[in-house]
Order: structure tokens, then sequence, then C-alpha cells
């Protein structure tokens, strides 16, 4: 779910999405806005990345889109924190208030703590699970990923898990009073493009959660572990296409 602007971009999404098999229907699409535009500079000698991004007037989802598209049949949902932090925080209520309601369906939540912004963090008391990134943590003063997801944890409601990738020491996660389980990382003979590996993370792990019924250490352990593998092959090959071939139908 996104909102895309009615550019001459626009075909050009709408088509390379399809061919990724990823539906479009719950996009909210802008009239007079300009499509955001990211230039990634990858430095050849270890991959590292550095992001240019515009975007002049293209908002984000809003509640009222949310509630408008959003029939509450998901298993899962996630969110990346953005710059509507308190939209989110309404979509997130909005998911806790159905979940009330219902004794066996009840809709799972996350959330990615990435950007460098404080108000995010406010966030982290209304999902399940809360994916935070080293350069957050950084910015709270953390120096690793187990400090991290002890400091997070304080934050979050009862039950929900945290989890945190520290890039080449891998990745951490912790849930209550469980202790913590953490994995190493594994890195390819080549470091070729690291842009999106903080997603794929994301999304491996997220495959693995989802796939489960148990919410034990054992899953935790095997989800922050698979997105460990995911993400460092993707370090090892441009784009995203080589990992249908590493993973096959496991993505």
């Amino acid at each position: 779910m996104a909102t895309l602007a009615k550019s001459h971009e626009i075909t050009f999404l709408l088509n390379d999405l399809a061919a990724c098999n990823i539906g479009t229907d719950l996009c909210v699409e802008h009239e007079d806005c300009a499509t955001p535009v990211s230039i990634g500079i990858i430095n050849k000698q270890n991959g590292s990345r550095t992001i240019i991004h515009s975007n002049p007037n293209l908002p984000e989802i809003s509640f009222i889109d949310f509630t408008r598209l959003v029939d509450m049949t998901q298993k899962w949902i996630h969110f990346e924190g953005r710059r509507n932090v308190e939209e989110i925080e309404k979509m997130l209520q909005h998911i806790n208030d159905y979940n009330k309601t219902k004794q066996n369906d009840a809709i799972v939540t996350s959330v990615e703590i990435e950007k460098r912004n404080p108000e995010l963090v406010k966030l982290c008391s209304l999902a399940d699970y809360i994916f935070i990134s080293k350069e957050h943590a950084m910015m709270q003063g953390i120096a690793s990923k187990e400090d991290a997801v002890r400091k997070y944890l304080q934050y979050t409601k009862n039950g929900a898990a945290v989890i945190c990738a520290w890039g080449e020491t891998g990745a951490a996660a912790k849930r209550s009073s469980d202790p913590i389980v953490a994995c190493s990382c594994y890195p390819p003979e080549i470091v070729v493009d690291t842009l999106g590996a903080g997603d794929t993370f994301v999304a491996a792990s997220i495959s693995v959660l989802s796939s489960h019924e148990s919410t034990d250490n054992d899953v935790l352990l095997k989800a922050i572990d698979y997105g460990c593998r995911v993400a460092g092959a993707k370090c090892g090959g441009q784009g995203f296409d080589h990992l249908k071939e590493l993973f096959g139908k496991k993505l």
C-alpha cells in the first residue's frame, strides 16, 4: 500500500510492480504530484551506498486512505515508520481496536523504525513486532544489537518482540522476559550492492514469523537467522532478482 503520483512515471511503476506479482489495488493515486526519485550511488570497493532522495510534493498514506481501502481480512500488516507518524499511530490503534473484538483472527502488526526521527519511538507501543535499525539505535547512543533490543523493549506493549539487525555483527531479538536470541551475519564473498538489505532482512524475517503459530524463542531465532541469510545474499548481487534463484519457493 503506497501513494503514487499520476505523472509520466506511473506506467513504468505499475508495470514493474505487476512483473514482481505485487498487487496495487491498495495504492492511492494523486493528481498534480511528482514521482519521488532516489539516486543510489554505490561504492564498487565495498558495496556501501549513498542515496540522494527528492520528493517534491507526494503525500504519505493517510488514516482515511487506510480505513477506506483496508478490509481487515489481512493476516499481517507491516508499517514502515515514515514522516506521517501520527497517521501511522491512528492506523495501528485502529487495528488494535479491531483485534479486541476478535479471538482467533487477530491481525499481527509490525513496524520498522529506521529513520533518524525520534518521534518514531511512539510507534513501538502499538505493534507486535518492532524492527529497529542500527542507525536509529545509534542515534539513541546505543552501541550493540543486544543493547538495542533491551532498550526499545521498554517502549513496547506486553508480549511484543523487538528485532534489531546490526550489519556485520548479525541480528538480535527479544520478547518480554525471555532471553535475547542472536545470530551472526552471512556476508557474501564479494559485496556488490547493499541497497535494500535492511528491507530484505525485515521481509525475510516476517516470512518466517508469519508461517508459524508459535511465538517462542526458537521461532524468533529462526526468523532473524533467515533474515540475515537472505540479506547477506542480497548484498552479493545487484538488485533482487538473484534471490529467486538462491531461495526459490521460500521467497
